[in-house]
């Protein structure tokens, strides 16, 4: 039997969607044996990133694959691992001398030493292939999968989209590249009720009280919470700057909600023309594609019905499936 050995960074509390993204995967495996290998140190020290990475070379395996974010750690495990890397925004952002060491650490040398690197889509894809030209030939798109039980939360609503009001607008997300200094202004004096996921900062709450806008906010949710909450929203609007992937699209879709999402990047990809695709840097078209699937009902069962179709693409088993064939690959190699 397939053995595999996957390579975590050390869990730390708030930080979870890696290590979630891969139960999912590893409990769509068919005929797989794996292990879960944690990194025993988390902050990024000289001294921290050598016991991390002679920790991974005593762990190797015939077959590693390093689940993300510890990117450095194939120089322990070598030739015979798949990378995981989910976007590299981060990673070049800085002045000159920490953008270089941080695309030595994290791209240039783990990607000279495995035999693949996956990324969880084209946009991503396209980013570190313009970072690491050299390695472009190793760079497959895997999709992120869908949560199965996310489908026990699924709203009936493909025959009939009734819409409330207000309307539920959901918003996921509150950090810089989530949009919201746009989003909400788009927002403003419509029939509306915003259920905002993510810590507000004094800033946007600032905002919204001049807005006037009603809204509700939470966070530090468990997933189960925060399916429920998902679906007392009639629209999702996840109109980001920037995405690695996207996976409230699919969520939202998975349970039925019609989506706005921006025309670009990750979104689109993973949108395609199942959601209502508007420019995130303009507000007012923006707010045109939230009214348009808040007044019109045959749009927003259209946007539903085309969500569901498009989640397929994103099944647990057809992702795991790709993984699959990754390492069978890399297992038949002599290094």
């Amino acid at each position: 039997m397939l053995h595999v050995k996957y390579f975590f960074r050390k869990r730390l509390p708030g930080f979870h969607s890696i290590e979630e993204l891969f139960e999912t995967v590893l409990s769509a495996l068919n005929g797989v044996e794996y292990e879960i290998c944690r990194a025993p140190r988390r902050t990024i020290t000289p001294w921290n990133l050598l016991i991390n990475i002679f920790w991974a070379r005593r762990n190797r395996s015939r077959v590693n694959h390093i689940t993300g974010d510890s990117n450095y750690l194939a120089m322990g495990t070598g030739p015979n691992t798949v990378l995981t890397i989910h976007d590299i925004g981060s990673l070049l952002k800085g002045n000159a001398l920490s953008v270089w060491l941080k695309k030595q650490l994290f791209l240039v040398q783990p990607a000279k030493r495995v035999h693949t690197i996956t990324v969880i889509s084209q946009a991503s894809a396209d980013e570190v292939k313009a970072a690491i030209p050299q390695y472009a030939g190793k760079i497959r798109v895997v999709h992120n999968p869908y949560r199965k039980a996310l489908l026990n939360f699924a709203k009936n609503t493909t025959d009939h989209a009734p819409v409330q009001y207000p309307t539920r607008i959901m918003l996921v997300g509150t950090k810089e590249n989530k949009n919201l200094q746009r989003i909400l202004p788009a927002l403003q004096d419509l029939n509306v009720h915003l259920n905002i996921l993510g810590r507000l900062d004094g800033q946007l709450k600032y905002l919204l009280e001049q807005l006037n806008l009603p809204y509700e906010n939470r966070f530090q949710l468990s997933y189960e919470d925060v399916m429920k909450w998902y679906i007392t929203s009639d629209v999702l609007c996840f109109a980001s700057t920037y995405e690695g992937f996207g996976m409230p699209i699919i969520e939202a879709q998975a349970l039925g909600i019609p989506v706005v999402t921006s025309n670009l990047g990750a979104m689109k990809e993973v949108a395609g023309d199942s959601a209502c695709l508007v420019n995130p840097y303009e507000e007012s078209d923006i707010r045109y594609g939230v009214t348009k699937v808040m007044s019109r009902e045959d749009y927003r069962k259209q946007l539903i019905r085309a969500g569901r179709e498009n989640i397929k693409r994103f099944d647990p088993q057809l992702i795991a499936a790709q993984y699959q064939n990754i390492y069978e690959e890399i297992a038949g190699n002599r290094f």
